[in-house]
């Protein structure tokens, strides 16, 4: 199960970086401003923001039961994120974190982030889903051995 954890991370990971990298680049974005370069910082917060989403995503797609508790770490996530980099940019020494909320200005970045969420997280969902037992099947399979007479 870690084996495949580590699989499932790494190759998000990489579906994340890879798509970011080829929707943003180092081309220019339009903005009301006239257009915004889009460099390595740049592209980084936004990788950083996905893998925050697909993180919290994935935790809320491993979730047997929801409680309070879950929602609130789950959805508290998200606004989080948004607090913590806005906090962030209060600080010179944090010189990254006001590109992104110029980049979050821009259509394509609104575009990106619910593809790069669903890209990541379809295959390895319906991979569980396909060839992964569920605790039910398992349940009743277990039952129906104990009880064969």
């Amino acid at each position: 199960m870690f084996v495949y954890w580590m699989v499932r991370a790494v190759a998000q990971g990489l579906f994340c970086f890879y798509c970011c990298t080829l929707a943003l680049g180092y081309t220019a974005i339009d903005t009301q401003q006239g257009g915004l370069i889009l460099g390595q910082d740049g592209l980084a917060m936004v990788c950083y923001a996905n893998a925050i989403m697909i993180q919290a995503m994935n935790l809320g797609l491993q979730t047997h039961s929801f409680t309070w508790m879950n929602h609130v770490v789950i959805w508290g996530l998200t606004p989080m994120v948004w607090v913590v980099f806005g906090a962030a940019t209060l600080f010179p020494m944090f010189g990254d974190y006001p590109l992104f909320f110029e980049v979050q200005d821009t259509w394509i970045f609104w575009i990106l982030m619910p593809l790069v969420l669903v890209g990541s997280l379809v295959p390895f969902v319906g991979f569980e889903q396909l060839f992964m037992p569920q605790a039910v099947a398992l349940s009743k399979k277990m039952n129906s051995v104990l009880h064969v007479s």
